[in-house]
């Protein structure tokens, strides 16, 4: 069987078994701004989780494939150095922005590890970042067909009131 047969073959296959990678999107719009230290919770002054809807049934495995982080600030925020995405399979307690991070004790049973995504890049009008190769599995709860997340500072960063960060994560069926 030639290559081009055997890549439309695994292709066919992807597309049916509904293995191919979609879009989640979860966005935030920036609480006060302020000098955040590493470690620091971004995220509003009520401080939201974010929301992201797998398109997985309830229950069933997923793969975080890539992430795609955007801002519609028109520089990098001052010192920005990249963030961690802590993801949950059920919504953690809230921390407002500014805050350090802290997983509580009643989160920790619902805590399913963290990504990482670089710094972002200047790009004009906004700014952005694509990391790939994640391959972060994860299941969801029984009942659920979303997981949640606390955007965290790697290092120091100074952020602008009424800005928002967009979170796409690129997410494949198990």
């Amino acid at each position: 069987m030639s290559l081009p047969r055997v890549t439309e073959i695994l292709e066919s296959l992807l597309s049916s078994n509904n293995n191919t990678r979609k879009w989640s999107t979860a966005t935030i719009t920036l609480g006060t701004g302020a000098a955040h230290s590493a470690n620091d919770v971004v995220s509003t002054d009520a401080g939201a989780v974010l929301t992201f809807a797998t398109g997985l049934a309830a229950g069933k495995s997923g793969l975080i494939r890539s992430s795609l982080v955007t801002t519609n600030n028109d520089a990098v925020f001052a010192a920005g150095a990249g963030y961690v995405l802590h993801l949950y399979s059920a919504a953690p307690t809230a921390q407002a922005t500014n805050a350090a991070f802290n997983m509580t004790t009643a989160d920790q049973a619902k805590y399913i590890g963290n990504i990482t995504i670089g710094t972002l890049v200047d790009i004009g009008d906004t700014c952005a970042k694509f990391d790939k190769g994640h391959d972060f599995d994860f299941t969801l709860a029984t009942g659920a067909t979303s997981i949640y997340g606390k955007l965290v500072c790697l290092g120091g960063e100074t952020t602008v009131t009424g800005k928002t960060i967009t979170i796409n994560l690129g997410i494949a069926a198990l």
